[in-house]
């Protein structure tokens, strides 16, 4: 793991403990984004970065089949073991560039996260194949109160415009939502047919 990713996990690690409670992001603005994100029954969800697993509950109260959760950092899915047991829930302490699943998912969500890529590129690249064609890919930032934590991180970059991300989704998603607002940040589309090149990386069964 590079320096700055080693920097991120620890970083993570210190807070997770009190992540819940101190982490408080508005309810209305993720319910917002959930519903722009198509989180709907019978869908496989991939969660990437998913902390503690603060949302495994909205995704599982709308019908989701199952939710796969990655995190860099160990402390945070130790958290989120101690709170998560349902057969439901998977939960993968590692980095998601060096993800590969057995099968695609419907959904896939970047909640929170994606500041935390410097370069969101690889990111794209690797999740345009964990994201069946005709599934949905959502890239979330809650943008008011509870952000702070997240904006202390070292690395923590700005985010990119949205027609720029939009741009970089092109090759493998049909972008059709943006938003950018004094509450919320969404870049979401849908995975085109179209082939993906893939680096080798380790498979990790869901």
């Amino acid at each position: 793991m590079c320096t700055e990713k080693q920097s991120v996990a620890a970083y993570f690690d210190r807070l997770a403990a009190g992540w819940d409670e101190a982490n408080t992001y508005s309810d209305n603005t993720i319910l917002q984004i959930l519903d722009l994100a198509d989180i709907r029954p019978g869908v496989h969800v991939l969660d990437v970065g998913c902390g503690t697993g603060a949302r495994f509950p909205d995704y599982l109260c709308r019908g989701a089949s199952s939710v796969t959760g990655v995190d860099l950092s160990p402390g945070m899915v130790t958290q989120a073991e101690k709170k998560f047991r349902q057969p439901e829930i998977h939960l993968i302490r590692a980095d998601i560039l060096a993800c590969r699943f057995d099968h695609p998912f419907d959904r896939c969500l970047v909640l929170n996260t994606l500041p935390h890529f410097t370069n969101p590129d690889p990111l794209l690249r690797r999740l345009a194949g964990c994201v069946r064609p005709g599934g949905r890919i959502t890239l979330g930032q809650c943008m008011g109160e509870g952000a702070e934590l997240c904006r202390a991180c070292p690395g923590f970059s700005p985010l990119p415009e949205t027609t720029r991300l939009a741009r970089m989704m092109a090759p493998w998603f049909l972008v059709d939502i943006q938003i950018s607002d004094t509450e919320k940040y969404v870049v979401s589309g849908l995975r085109n047919d179209l082939p993906v090149c893939i680096p080798a990386a380790a498979a990790v069964r869901r």
